[in-house]
């Protein structure tokens, strides 16, 4: 009751565990009832995973038909929730319950499968392409750093080289008052 999509997925898994170690008894209604919580929610990612598994135990049965039927359920939310790797996967078994149409099934496998690829190259290559700028603009900053560090100590040194020159100009002309003065006297 308070957390029905985890009861949902729990059973999903219970289900497909049951499937993988052959245990089929209690098939397939443990992923009905996964299925119809998952419809009362609007889990369609669950109800995505929940047909594909259910697909696949009458694939296993060899009941060909509800495997395509329960295959065709999950192609459709996969495709509405762009669950691509579902897709795939669902692609894939779909070579598998229909022998005839096996290249068809393959050819539209490779083609998304392909189409992913590009996709993943091209968000790679956006990321790459903003670390090198961040990289250039990182050692863009340090240099005008250095350079300001620079043109700092080169405005103080000629600070003070003024200052020191003023200092010790005025202390010439106060010397050379004294000495006039001690000539006058």
């Amino acid at each position: 009751i308070k957390e029905p999509r985890l009861w949902a997925k729990v059973t999903n898994n219970l289900a497909y565990s049951y499937l993988k170690t052959d245990k089929i008894n209690q098939l397939p209604m443990l992923f009905y009832r996964a299925i119809a919580l998952q419809d009362s929610i609007g889990d369609m990612a669950g109800k995505t995973s929940s047909s594909h598994r259910l697909a696949e135990f009458y694939l296993y049965t060899k009941d060909t038909i509800n495997a395509a039927l329960h295959l065709q359920v999950a192609k459709t939310h996969a495709t509405q929730i762009s669950d691509n790797k579902r897709l795939l996967e669902i692609l894939r078994m779909y070579s598998r319950v229909d022998p005839k149409n096996e290249t068809s099934y393959m050819q539209a496998y490779l083609s998304l499968n392909d189409s992913l690829q590009i996709q993943e190259r091209q968000i790679r290559n956006k990321f790459v392409r903003i670390q090198f700028e961040t990289d250039e603009v990182n050692a863009e900053n340090q240099l005008l750093a250095r350079q300001k560090q620079l043109w700092t100590g080169i405005a103080a040194a000629l600070l003070l080289l003024g200052l020191s020159t003023f200092i010790i100009v005025s202390q010439r002309i106060k010397h050379q008052k004294l000495k006039f003065e001690e000539q006058q006297q």
